[in-house]
């Protein structure tokens, strides 16, 4: 993994951890320990389950198709060239 993304899962963590602490005390902490690794560390169909997540998220956006745009030069094959975002 990423620097980033284990810096931001690890925060994560620590932050269902905190909120936990916040609201049941010890025993809160400790459900929002169990809650954070199960969400964000453990494997649901071999990918974590923030990933999925992001996909349900993004399931009604619609496909963006660019438009190609061609060009031809003298003594050239022509070449069909993608515009991409």
């Amino acid at each position: 993994m990423r620097q980033g993304l284990t810096l931001s899962i690890v925060s994560a963590i620590l932050g269902c951890f905190l909120v936990g602490y916040a609201a049941g005390g010890i025993t809160g902490a400790v459900v929002g320990l169990a809650l954070g690794f199960a969400s964000l560390v453990t494997p649901w169909w071999q990918q974590p389950l923030w990933s999925w997540a992001a996909l349900y998220l993004t399931r009604n956006r619609p496909i963006e198709l660019a438009e190609p745009v061609s060009a031809a030069t003298i003594g050239q094959p022509r070449v069909c060239v993608t515009r991409t975002a």
